[in-house]
């Protein structure tokens, strides 16, 4: 062997070894990064946002709730030997929590529809002159049913139909089982009788059944029914579902016509002409459907009762509705 030879041979047995070395300590460093990163260091976590992009983030160097139920127990085992023990985990998450509202929710609903608090029995009345207690609980239907079944509009809905007296209503409902009625009623004027049938008519010329007793009522007797009223459309906002019989000017007229009738007379409504009343001498008299020019009217007629007077005519109808054409009407 030349020196040459032996020359190169000891240089590759040093980088040899040094090459050994040199991987050995990259394998010990390797591991030693891998115990320090299992130790130290959590994975990241990755998410999706809202806007549907991914991002990263260090999860806690805080030890889990997994890590935290690691025991160590005495096993007689060599020193740096780790026993890990299975542990359970709890996570109850967010169903949970809107499960346990659900059932909460359930049992309070339960609560309000079968328990007696929250039962309705009877309702407050407020403002009523004739109507009573027990008229307005019979149409509410709500009495014996829960609060939760109470709907003001509806309740309102139901007075009005069955009362057309009433001018306003407002229900309230609370709780238990609270329900408030607040009513404003009619004021009647005038008794109209047509056929058998009396209705109470007020100053908007809404007609209603009688209730009770009332004082200083004009009596009405009606041969026709009046012509039908065109509402104003907003007509439906002040009372749903009463409609006037009579205009308030007819009302008005009726009101007037008590100073110039004869005492012991009865007012009277025919379609054709208007208001008047039976004269105690065996006919009618009509003045139409107004009281313009009343006090004329009166002199007129009194004029042609006297003259038909003094040439022995007795009509069975005096009309002095038109001042300008005035007539009457023999026999039938």
């Amino acid at each position: 062997m030349t020196p040459d030879n032996a020359k190169n041979d000891s240089r590759s047995d040093r980088l040899r070894v040094k090459k050994t070395s040199n991987t050995r300590a990259r394998a010990g460093q390797a591991r030693k990064n891998i115990y320090q990163s299992t130790s130290s260091t959590r994975p990241a976590v990755v998410s999706r946002s809202s806007m549907g992009r991914l991002t990263a983030s260090k999860s806690s160097n805080r030890p889990t709730a997994r890590e935290k139920m690691e025991v160590a127990v005495p096993f007689g085992l060599s020193e740096g030997t780790r026993l890990r023990v299975p542990s359970l985990a709890l996570d109850l998450g967010d169903r949970w929590i809107s499960g346990t509202i659900a059932i909460i929710c359930a049992v309070l609903l339960f609560v309000m529809w079968s328990v007696e608090p929250f039962i309705v029995h009877s309702a407050k009345l407020v403002g009523n002159e004739r109507l009573g207690a027990s008229d307005i609980n019979a149409v509410l239907g709500v009495m014996g049913k829960s609060i939760v079944l109470a709907s003001p509009e509806q309740m309102k809905y139901n007075l009005q139909a069955a009362f057309p007296e009433l001018k306003d209503v407002k229900v309230s409902v609370g709780f238990p089982g609270k329900v408030t009625v607040r009513v404003i009623e009619r004021k009647p004027l005038i008794a109209w009788q047509k056929d058998s049938k009396v209705s109470w008519i007020d100053a908007d010329g809404i007609a209603f059944p009688p209730r009770g007793a009332a004082d200083g009522l004009i009596p009405v007797l009606a041969l026709g029914d009046p012509p039908a009223i065109e509402t104003d459309p907003n007509y439906e906002n002040i009372n749903l579902m009463s409609k006037p019989l009579l205009t308030p000017q007819t009302v008005q007229a009726l009101q007037s016509m008590l100073s110039y009738m004869p005492e012991g007379t009865t007012l009277i409504y025919e379609p054709d002409y208007g208001l008047g009343w039976n004269d105690s001498r065996g006919w009618k008299v009509y003045f139409g459907k107004t009281t313009g020019d009343m006090s004329m009217k009166i002199t007129m007629y009194q004029a042609i009762v006297d003259n038909l007077t003094q040439r022995g005519i007795s009509p069975t109808m005096v009309s002095v509705e038109y001042p300008n054409a005035p007539f009457y009407r023999l026999g039938q």
